[in-house]
Protein backbone atom coordinates (compact mmCIF):
# COMPACT_ATOMS: atom_id res chain seq x y z
CA UNK A 1 0.00 0.00 0.00
CA UNK A 2 1.76 3.60 -0.96
CA UNK A 3 1.59 6.17 1.50
CA UNK A 4 1.47 9.71 1.11
CA UNK A 5 2.94 12.16 3.43
CA UNK A 6 2.34 15.73 4.32
CA UNK A 7 3.64 17.82 7.25
CA UNK A 8 0.55 20.08 6.74
CA UNK A 9 -2.36 20.33 4.89
CA UNK A 10 -5.94 21.69 5.21
CA UNK A 11 -8.14 18.64 5.15
CA UNK A 12 -6.60 14.90 4.29
CA UNK A 13 -9.90 14.30 2.63
CA UNK A 14 -9.22 16.73 0.56
CA UNK A 15 -6.49 15.44 -0.66
CA UNK A 16 -7.45 12.58 -1.19
CA UNK A 17 -10.37 13.84 -3.14
CA UNK A 18 -7.93 15.72 -5.56
CA UNK A 19 -5.82 12.72 -6.08
CA UNK A 20 -8.83 10.57 -6.97
CA UNK A 21 -9.91 13.19 -9.24
CA UNK A 22 -6.43 13.04 -11.23
CA UNK A 23 -6.66 8.89 -11.60
CA UNK A 24 -5.30 7.34 -8.47
CA UNK A 25 -7.42 4.63 -7.75
CA UNK A 26 -5.69 3.74 -4.40
CA UNK A 27 -4.67 1.85 -2.10
CA UNK A 28 -3.52 4.96 -0.99
CA UNK A 29 -2.64 6.44 2.69
CA UNK A 30 -2.60 9.95 2.78
CA UNK A 31 -1.28 10.96 6.47
CA UNK A 32 -0.17 14.29 7.65
CA UNK A 33 0.96 15.34 10.71
CA UNK A 34 -1.17 18.48 10.89
CA UNK A 35 -4.59 19.25 9.72
CA UNK A 36 -5.83 22.53 9.78
CA UNK A 37 -8.83 22.62 7.90
CA UNK A 38 -10.42 19.23 9.50
CA UNK A 39 -14.17 18.60 8.92
CA UNK A 40 -16.69 16.35 11.28
CA UNK A 41 -20.02 15.35 11.47
CA UNK A 42 -22.50 17.97 11.11
CA UNK A 43 -19.59 19.47 8.82
CA UNK A 44 -17.67 20.64 12.02
CA UNK A 45 -14.20 22.08 11.83
CA UNK A 46 -10.98 22.01 13.69
CA UNK A 47 -7.55 22.39 13.56
CA UNK A 48 -5.21 19.36 14.14
CA UNK A 49 -2.01 19.97 16.18
CA UNK A 50 0.87 17.64 15.60
CA UNK A 51 0.72 14.59 17.80
CA UNK A 52 -1.96 12.22 16.60
CA UNK A 53 -2.40 10.85 13.85
CA UNK A 54 -4.54 12.24 10.67
CA UNK A 55 -5.35 10.45 7.54
CA UNK A 56 -7.54 9.36 4.98
CA UNK A 57 -7.67 6.52 2.90
CA UNK A 58 -7.56 5.93 -0.66
CA UNK A 59 -9.37 2.55 -1.77
CA UNK A 60 -10.45 0.85 -5.25
CA UNK A 61 -13.97 0.79 -6.32
CA UNK A 62 -16.04 -2.34 -4.73
CA UNK A 63 -16.65 -4.71 -6.91
CA UNK A 64 -20.45 -4.57 -8.50
CA UNK A 65 -21.71 -7.78 -6.63
CA UNK A 66 -20.45 -6.62 -2.72
CA UNK A 67 -22.44 -3.67 -1.49
CA UNK A 68 -20.62 -0.36 -0.06
CA UNK A 69 -22.30 -0.89 3.12
CA UNK A 70 -20.24 -3.88 3.69
CA UNK A 71 -17.07 -1.65 3.77
CA UNK A 72 -18.14 -0.01 6.33
CA UNK A 73 -20.07 -3.34 7.96
CA UNK A 74 -16.02 -4.42 7.95
CA UNK A 75 -14.43 -1.61 9.31
CA UNK A 76 -16.67 -1.80 12.46
CA UNK A 77 -15.52 -5.62 13.08
CA UNK A 78 -12.05 -4.58 13.01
Amino acid sequence: MKIHRLTETGSTNTVAREIATSGETGPLWIIAERQTGGRGRLDRTWVSEPGNLYASVLLPALRKSLPATALSFAAALA
